[in-house]
């Protein structure tokens, strides 16, 4: 089955844009951030960035209270290289809509992982095989998952990880009179560099890959693949830029050192015969994240996984060691903390990535094993394809669907109320950009966190975190929108004991601020 350029481009443009509508969806149906507290902080230094008008180093006070000791080579600067949080910053400037913009600019850049996997498997395998693939990764829901938790730099990281891998399958493959093609591991080191600043553990997944990959080279070749000038200039150029942001990039450097991976699983070596066993610290994460059944697709796929892994040892040619080679590092990533390294959940999520392509290509290999359809495999592979793709559309799409049009309903939300009060807290001069405030009639954390990031002012809601308070937040509108008199009638009774000699300095009809003296308990 041949297709020109031009619908090639037209096909790859559709899919694109048509993940883009679905992993939109939680944020056009509602203009309010959403997300657990990474989420927070990410879109908190977007925000910044956008209001202050340059990227920044240095943390302002709010930010700095959460996050001023992330980084573990210099306090009180960001923890995250610039380019990332400034990308979103940009997005949300040319959407005309920051807060819309920041979280559109972050879908686009989460779903490169569709380009960079259809540019990798084209490359190996052919055009139908890329756009199944990346026709299936569109509904991974573990990669939903995350994205809809927070961890945006983590999916963004291992888009790079396939175009790591083409560039260094290109290299591998020697031009028409035997030279090695140095650009592309010119390329392969600024990629490698980018992935480190996007995220580092994403880059160790990266990492990892080219090892195995060279290693399988050098077992079927018998000698060095690469030039030791190219490598060595390539090195250079990955550590010069590297340099460009040294604190971030220390960070990770002292943080590893710091971070011996206590993990609880450590030493459990019956977990290497399973793909992945949740651990006992993974509370919080629903047990579905760990299912292949809810997060890939039904059972019946697992054997054409399997086929395609078959079908990689089998032939053994190098784009198929490229493929094992991403198999092996994957397992190996999520499986370090049988030596207490790693954080093995988080690097499960790039599983998607590498069993779409396996399923896709065990069903190609299936076709061409089976005499009678081998003389006509060209049409039926893409036929197949279609079809495979068809039967688990139902199992994995309608779950994406759901997940996103359902993704953090309006009362896990900053509602309208909330967000009024947080643009006054940016624009008033009445409280300091220093001063400690302390909100009542919070639902969660995470709630009062989102209030602290939008409204750029330090704001705590556990009694255990207050040491120099000096103005209550007194919020009905949470409280009222669930319909729970109780509660409300009790936060009443509070602010008239409280505060009822006393005048608000701000309100809005379900949210008061008042000033206490500093200090001062509720």
């Amino acid at each position: 089955m041949r297709i020109n350029g031009e619908w090639e481009a037209i096909l790859v443009t559709l899919l694109f844009l048509s993940a883009v509508t679905l992993w939109t969806i939680p944020i056009r149906n509602d203009p309010s951030p959403y997300g657990e507290v990474d989420a927070s902080s990410h879109y908190a230094v977007a925000d910044y960035t956008i209001r202050s008008g340059s990227s920044i180093t240095a943390l302002p006070f709010y930010i700095d209270k959460r996050y001023g000791k992330d980084n573990d080579f210099k306090q009180h600067v960001l923890w995250y290289p610039p380019p990332i949080h400034t990308t979103y910053a940009i997005g949300g400037i040319l959407s005309g809509d920051p807060a819309r913009g920041i979280y559109v600019t972050n879908a686009l850049l989460t779903l490169l992982i569709l380009i960079s996997v259809y540019l990798l498997i084209r490359k190996l395998y052919g055009i139908p095989a890329a756009f199944l693939s990346s026709f299936l990764l569109m509904f991974s829901l573990r990669d939903i998952m995350i994205y809809l938790w927070g961890q945006w730099p983590e999916r963004i990281g291992f888009a790079f990880l396939p175009l790591i891998l083409y560039c260094l399958y290109e290299y591998s493959e020697k031009d028409g009179q035997g030279r090695h093609k140095a650009h592309y591991l010119y390329l392969m080191a600024l990629l490698l560099a980018a992935n480190f600043f996007i995220h580092p553990m994403t880059f160790f997944h990266s990492v990892l890959a080219i090892f195995f990959a060279g290693l399988f080279f050098l077992a079927k070749e018998k000698k060095l693949f690469f030039s030791w000038k190219h490598a060595g200039i390539a090195v250079l150029l990955f550590l010069l830029v590297l340099s460009i942001f040294p604190y971030q990039t220390l960070n990770v450097v002292v943080k590893s050192e710091k971070q011996k991976g206590l993990q609880s699983d450590k030493g459990d070596f019956s977990r290497l015969f399973s793909w992945f066993k949740p651990q006992k610290d993974n509370q919080g994460v629903p047990a579905a994240y760990f299912s292949y059944k809810e997060m890939i697709g039904p059972l019946w796929t697992v054997p054409f996984v399997l086929l395609g892994i078959v079908f990689l040892l089998l032939r053994r040619s190098k784009k198929d060691l490229l493929m094992l080679a991403w198999l092996v590092s994957l397992y190996i990533m999520i499986h370090l903390d049988i030596i207490g390294k790693g954080r093995v959940h988080r690097s499960l999520s790039g599983t998607a990535h590498l069993f779409y392509p396996l399923m896709i290509l065990g069903l190609f290999f299936l076709v061409s094993i089976i005499p009678y359809l081998r003389n006509y495999q060209k049409a039926l592979k893409p036929a197949l394809g279609i079809l495979f793709v068809a039967l688990l559309f139902p199992a994995i799409g309608i779950s994406a669907y759901n997940s996103l049009k359902g993704a953090y309903p309006s009362i896990s939300r900053v509602n309208p109320y909330q967000l009024e009060l947080a643009g006054w807290l940016r624009e008033s001069g009445n409280i300091p950009l220093d001063a400690e405030l302390y909100h009542m009639g919070s639902l969660s954390l995470a709630k009062t966190r989102w209030l602290w990031m939008v409204g750029h002012r330090y704001i705590i809601e556990r009694e255990s975190d207050i040491t120099n308070v000096s103005f209550m937040i007194i919020d009905y509108s949470d409280f009222s929108q669930m319909g729970n008199q109780q509660l409300v009638n009790q936060l009443k009774n509070f602010e008239n004991e409280k505060f009822a000699n006393r005048t608000a300095i701000y309100k809005n009809p379900f949210i008061k601020v008042y000033p206490v003296a500093s200090g001062a308990s509720p």
